[in-house]
């Protein structure tokens, strides 16, 4: 038997084949914050009214940092380095190379274990799920019933 530890990327490998399917619980989450190799993204749009009278959206970052988020999660930007600015339309797909540089600015690598979640109905959430599975990240899974199921239960929120 070894005594040597396990790496980050083999305890990160571990907690991505924990995952059993596309969604993990809050109870999973709350068992697994703070593990090696986990990241908690989260990845809240906020709708909102432009100065033309239409609906359009904002970046959730100030509600991730006044009304709080999960302890530990970062802030993933939707609507700039998760999407193609010059894109035709909002919230175009980037290219590998944005996608990658956006993915190492929230601290996700190949061998990361990502929980995605946001502050509405897990639209926001399952569309970067989406970004990332398609960049071929395979240890990605949404929070089932994001910040919300996490409130509700009374789990514990921090600010800034």
């Amino acid at each position: 038997m070894s005594t040597t530890p396990a790496s980050a990327a083999d305890r990160s490998t571990a907690l991505g084949a924990a995952l059993a399917g596309p969604l993990v619980s809050t109870q999973w989450l709350c068992d697994h914050l703070g593990s090696d190799g986990l990241v908690v993204l989260d990845a809240t749009v906020v709708p909102a009214t432009g100065a033309d009278g239409r609906p359009t959206f904002v970046s959730g970052l100030d509600q991730y940092l006044v009304e709080g988020h999960i302890p530990g999660a970062v802030f993933a930007e939707l609507l700039d380095g998760f999407s193609d600015a010059t894109g035709p339309y909002s919230f175009t797909r980037p290219d590998a190379a944005a996608f990658a540089a956006a993915a190492e600015a929230v601290g996700v690598d190949a061998g990361t274990t990502v929980v995605i979640y946001d502050a509405a109905a897990g639209q926001w959430a399952a569309r970067l799920w989406w970004l990332f599975r398609s960049f071929g990240h395979e240890g990605v899974a949404v929070l089932d019933g994001g910040a919300t199921a996490w409130r509700a239960e009374g789990r514990p929120v921090a600010r800034g």
